[in-house]
């Protein structure tokens, strides 16, 4: 069985990878003006509403272009049901499959830009 692969051992390409990050952002609460607290009679009690949370973790996604060497160390072949999967294994450990790998940076950039337009657009819809 012969099996063609994109790149060979040695090349140099520009893998992509989906970066996830957890950032606080605000509670929109009309009840306590989004502080968390509320104010009776001088006495400070925690928002009924928000239940004191005036900030919320989220998580944030964004594909980026890997920035270390990416060299082609080792070309790895999988057996997925009736499918054969290829795989590339990179000098800095990273194992990728032929989606996330570009030739050149430009086209990797491009790849991000699209990806992060759907995160975008998917955000935005949900």
């Amino acid at each position: 069985m012969q099996i063609e692969t994109k790149y060979d051992i040695g090349d140099e390409v520009y893998g992509i990878f989906l970066d996830r990050e957890f950032a606080s952002v605000p509670v929109e609460c009309d009840t306590c003006d989004s502080t968390g607290k509320v104010e009776l009679k001088e006495n400070k009690f925690t928002c009924p509403d928000c239940q004191g949370k005036s900030t919320q973790k989220v998580a944030r996604k964004e594909w980026k272009i890997l920035t270390w060497e990416r060299r082609i160390y080792k070309i790895e072949v999988r057996k997925d049901g009736a499918e054969f999967q290829i795989y590339y294994l990179l000098t800095n450990g990273y194992l990728m499959c032929v989606s996330n790998l570009f030739k050149t940076k430009k086209e990797a950039r491009a790849a991000c830009k699209i990806r992060n337009a759907q995160i975008a657009k998917e955000t935005n819809d949900g």
